[in-house]
């Protein structure tokens, strides 16, 4: 996973609480899974780590690494969210609601 995906994958707030972090000097390199697991969880301390090391070892700052997080922090305040995108619409007789299984569907259209 490239350094971008792995930090995409994070929500606003902790974009947000890792450049914090980083800003006040209580992340920093080498970015330790472990610290870096106190802020995103333990699901994603791996890969976000891993991101931060390399963007690190590219040149960039620690005051660089703030400013690109919080630019994606920002980007992903204005992303819309999966419930705006999304549209559960439900067809049937009048008055009666039935929920089928997608494989019955398919099954009986066949």
């Amino acid at each position: 996973m490239s350094a971008g995906a792995a930090l995409a994958m994070l929500g606003e707030a902790d974009l947000r609480a890792l450049a914090a972090a980083i800003r006040s000097r209580r992340l920093g390199p080498p970015f330790g899974m472990t610290a870096v697991q106190r802020i995103t969880g333990a699901s994603t301390a791996a890969a976000v780590s891993e991101a931060l090391v390399c963007l690190s070892l590219e040149g960039c700052s620690q005051e660089a690494l703030a400013s690109c997080l919080e630019m994606l922090a920002d980007s992903a305040a204005v992303r819309p969210s999966v419930e705006e995108h999304v549209q559960l619409v439900m067809t049937g007789p009048e008055g009666v609601a039935c929920h089928r299984d997608i494989a019955v569907v398919v099954e009986d259209l066949f």
